[in-house]
């Protein structure tokens, strides 16, 4: 494999959220955001500078290629792996939760380090093994995307440099698990490892698929690649070779979004930048540029912040995460991009997740920050949002830590870890009250 080398020097200093930063939301325009400017990073090959505001061509061609004509595809690649036998009948640790109706839906769970995809019609009791023929490196997460309650992708990680290009691939299925069917991704002979990242979806025919390759000295250098027939074929559209993408290698990408035109937003775990750091594309992914934000009153160069959970309602418009560190102390807030105009809304407590159904309906969930370095029983509060994100509302405190998967205003899943347990909590009231069930893999 071709190495990668940089040279990279980096000052850091503490980050601290000043006790002085507002409650309400304020807003500024995009335009004095300054775009962050890394350090020069020398690559070989090629030698590349973290270049910010690349210019994009005055007319801009459509990203996406003719479309051709649709057709059945039969099974031809059978990528390399480990068999997935079935789990066994019992107890099964759930890993995510994805639900599509009050009753059908999907997870990935485990029962022991092999993880395997589930599949639940009777609204998460029990759940059945459904997981394609293979996998890949036993105790790597794989990546996933749920589209309905019959429609799914997977890729698994392969870290056995001698067949990463046989292992590459993506599998679906389109009737629930019953069959899958698989898709290579075009890997080369210098990308020494397959680590699926984000696999995201615009809408049911154009899907992005993240790898990440290879990472250092805060780069996370990887290929993106881009389907247009819904995740039946890929093409590469960036990758560390290339100096339109410089700005997406830079920080680790923990997640993206796309609107079916085109437009979309890498997030970043940020570990040396100040403020926080999202990249953006108008062309499917092809350029890239490096957006800072930093909410009024936070110290700077001083705060460092972690982007996370983008959602997008149309181009240039949508909402992110953000988490803020100086020492320990951490302060989220609620990022709203509408075309120009940035509006930061601090949220009431540090949060470590969100999810929109909608540009007004949302919720957040995180511990308490009294609670994030204290012994005892785990707890977490969960705040929900009828306007956007402008206020946010104290939905219920549980004694526990969750993943939260809402279907609607109503009806809910968590997945939720106590001090010793872990079990699967349904509500039907918003989040206000829920009731526990022990999830079982059911008899084959």
């Amino acid at each position: 494999m071709r190495r990668l080398f940089w040279l990279w020097m980096a000052v850091l200093a503490g980050c601290v959220v000043g006790k002085g930063t507002p409650t309400t939301p304020v807003s500024e325009p995009l335009g004095t955001l300054a775009v962050w400017a890394a350090p020069t990073a020398t690559r070989v090959p090629p030698t590349s500078t973290f270049t910010p505001g690349l210019p994009q061509p005055t007319e801009t061609p459509s990203p996406w290629p003719s479309p051709s004509p649709t057709v059945a595809l039969e099974p031809t690649f059978v990528p390399a792996g480990i068999p997935l036998p079935r789990l066994q009948a019992g107890r099964v640790t759930l890993l995510h939760l994805a639900m599509q109706t009050e009753t059908e839906g999907w997870a990935v769970g485990t029962q022991g380090k092999t993880h395997h995809i589930l599949r639940t019609q009777d609204g998460g009791l029990t759940w059945v093994d459904v997981s394609p023929p293979r996998g890949g490196t036993h105790g790597l997460y794989p990546a996933t995307l749920f589209l309905d309650a019959r429609q799914a992708w997977v890729a698994y990680p392969a870290e056995d440099p001698g067949r990463v290009r046989e292992m590459a691939a993506v599998w679906w299925t389109q009737d629930g698990g019953a069959s899958w069917q698989a898709s290579p991704v075009p890997l080369t002979e210098e990308d020494g490892a397959f680590r699926p990242g984000p696999l995201v979806a615009a809408d049911e025919a154009h899907f992005w698929f993240l790898v990440h390759l290879e990472g250092g000295m805060h780069h996370d250098y990887a290929a993106l690649f881009a389907s247009t027939d819904g995740g039946r074929s890929w093409r590469r559209v960036a990758d560390p070779w290339q100096e339109e993408a410089a700005d997406l290698m830079t920080l680790y990408t923990n997640d993206l979004a796309f609107t079916p035109e085109g437009y979309g937003w890498a997030t970043k775990t940020n570990g040396v930048a100040p403020g926080g750091i999202v990249v953006e594309t108008t062309d499917a992914g092809v350029h890239w540029r490096a957006l800072q934000f930093t909410p009024p009153g936070v110290p700077e160069p001083e705060t460092l912040c972690d982007t996370r959970d983008p959602h997008l309602w149309k181009p240039k418009e949508g909402v992110f995460l953000m988490s803020c560190y100086r020492g320990e102390e951490r302060r989220s807030y609620l990022v709203r991009v509408s075309g120009r105009e940035v509006t930061y809304t601090e949220m009431p407590q540090p949060m470590q997740a969100m999810q929109f159904l909608s540009a007004q309906v949302g919720w957040a969930w995180g511990p308490p920050e009294e609670a994030q370095d204290v012994e005892g029983p785990p707890q977490a509060y969960l705040y929900r949002t009828t306007d956007g994100g402008q206020t946010w509302h104290l939905v219920r405190r549980v004694n526990w830590w969750a993943q939260f998967d809402f279907l609607n205003e109503e009806r809910g899943w968590a997945i939720a870890q106590g001090a010793t347990e872990q079990v699967l909590t349904l509500t039907h009231d918003g989040g206000r009250t829920w009731r526990m069930v022990r999830p079982q893999v059911a008899e084959p």
